[in-house]
């Protein structure tokens, strides 16, 4: 979500190129056999393991290349890039969670103007707009018991 909306701010929602982060989200894109291999053995666990393992390197990307801060430092040619890489990362991982995950994959993936089906996965998405993102759920608060607000361990 804070990447769409630093590209509806900054961008007007238009995706650039990925210029020299090609490679990032290449090493991701690496995984899509492997997990498709493993959905088609009905190893949906280690699939996820993968996908979760992907996920946590593109968070991991994400918070290194810190593109809020490019926009204080207006280093917006870099800035378009990152977010352009970090949105195709996200839009990546929709795809893959879409087998086990098919509503919020393709609520997802409505952003950009595709429909939940692994062989786009590995297209990558460049120098056009998206839509406007669309949050996927509600955050969990836990209340003091550590229990989801409105439970009770009673």
């Amino acid at each position: 979500s804070r990447l769409s909306r630093l590209l509806e701010k900054h961008f007007n929602s238009q995706l650039g190129s990925l210029a020299d982060h090609e490679s990032r989200l290449s090493h991701l894109i690496g995984h899509t056999d492997e997990i498709l291999s493993l959905y088609e053995q009905k190893n949906t666990q280690k699939a996820v393991r993968v996908i979760m393992m992907c996920t946590d390197q593109a968070n991991q990307w994400i918070s290194e290349v810190k593109p809020w801060d490019l926009a204080k430092l207006q280093k917006y040619d870099e800035m378009a890039a990152v977010l352009t890489t970090g949105l195709n990362m996200y839009r990546w991982l929709m795809h893959m969670i879409s087998p086990i995950c098919p509503e919020i994959a393709a609520q997802a993936l409505d952003q950009f103007k595709q429909t939940a089906c692994c062989d786009q996965a590995k297209i990558m998405v460049c120098d056009g707009s998206i839509g406007a993102f669309s949050p996927l759920g509600q955050r969990i608060v836990l209340n003091d018991q550590g229990l989801p607000t409105g439970m009770s361990s009673d």
